[in-house]
């Protein structure tokens, strides 16, 4: 095996957890998408994958693969995600996203809140709230070209899409 060969092959498997197993089923597939849907519910988070097909029309949809995952799934996901993209923005460069790609989270919270977040409401709605729009402010703090109009040009109101 020559050298280049033994790197690759070091570094295929510095990538794997030790004691686990990877192969894929039979019937594995392989789909890309630039669209994921999300459905909630108390036991799991489904994330519907889609990709945007502008031959129907320019924001159509076309949705194709539906993953259902575990809450503690998902908080491993969340880990997982950041750590991948901060390992490919350190070796390209930050990744731009389009301007309005994000769905804005008004600076006050909206008249039904539960609605807005999706809960059935309770003490801790105030809370999620204010959370989210936290996270929203540290995207728009990373990302300022993903800001709506309004925020870019100084004016702090906007209004959900």
């Amino acid at each position: 095996m020559n050298e280049e060969a033994s790197n690759a092959k070091t570094q295929e498997t510095e990538k794997k957890p030790a004691g686990v197993v990877h192969k894929r089923g039979e019937n594995f597939i392989d789909r890309y998408a630039n669209n994921v849907f999300f459905e909630s519910s108390a036991w799991d988070l489904k994330l519907i994958f889609g990709s945007v097909d502008q031959s129907i029309a320019p924001n159509h949809v076309t949705q194709h693969t539906g993953m259902s995952l575990s809450w503690a799934q998902v908080k491993v996901l969340i880990f997982l995600l950041r750590f991948q993209l901060l390992s490919h923005e350190a070796r390209l460069g930050r990744v731009r996203l389009p301007a309005g790609i994000v769905n804005p989270i008004p600076a006050i919270p909206p008249q039904d809140i539960k609605a807005f977040l999706g809960t059935t409401g309770g003490a801790g709605d105030i809370e999620a709230y204010k959370k989210a729009r936290q996270l929203y402010e540290e995207l728009l703090a990373a990302n300022p070209e993903v800001a709506p109009i309004e925020e870019q040009s100084g004016s702090k109101t906007s209004s959900t899409q």
